[in-house]
């Protein structure tokens, strides 16, 4: 066995709306998501956060900490922090116990201290939750609603949404005289 026979690649996003957009907040809890159909028992699975901390000055025990987490916090719970003030991809690998199959898993994020000097903020700009050991490129999840308009006609691609003839991922049709 060597290195690569190691190597476990998942890349299916398992979060919901990953795409926090730059998302900023100083709120100790921020930005959570689902991960869709939570996590099975005795796997590995890979958390990957892009963001930054935004200290503005004080910048002592100042982090963005990324939390993944079973929604009562009994069966599993882990966490980074991110204390770089430009944007940074840090990942996380772990292996979940055997009690956290069919319970409602999250992700958030948190400034960190809760206490004390609360100046500053941390920025998320998405998500990633994989099976696997190995980090790969963001991608959104593939029941992520990213544009409802599958079909179009009378516009361009970057029009599709005020198109005079629009079809709907969900199936509805708008037509217009």
């Amino acid at each position: 066995t060597n290195e690569y026979d190691m190597n476990q690649i998942g890349g299916r996003n398992l979060v919901s709306n990953s795409n926090l957009g730059g998302f900023t907040s100083n709120a100790y809890g921020f930005g959570g998501r689902k991960v869709i159909g939570g996590l099975k028992n005795n796997t590995t699975y890979t958390f990957s956060v892009n963001g930054r901390s935004n200290p503005n000055g004080n910048t002592e025990g100042k982090s963005l900490m990324c939390y993944i987490y079973e929604k009562n916090w009994n069966h599993g719970s882990w966490q980074f922090g991110i204390g770089e003030t430009t944007d940074t991809t840090r990942s996380f690998t772990f292996t979940t116990g055997n009690t956290i199959e069919g319970k409602d898993v999250e992700v958030a994020f948190y400034w960190y201290p809760s206490g004390g000097d609360r100046t500053g903020n941390a920025t998320v700009n998405w998500c990633k939750v994989e099976q696997g050991n190995k980090a790969t490129d963001w991608t959104p999840a593939p029941e992520d609603n990213l544009n409802p308009v599958r079909l179009w006609a009378g516009s361009s691609y970057d029009l599709r949404d005020s198109a005079p003839f629009r079809v709907y991922q969900n199936g509805d049709v708008f037509a217009s005289n």
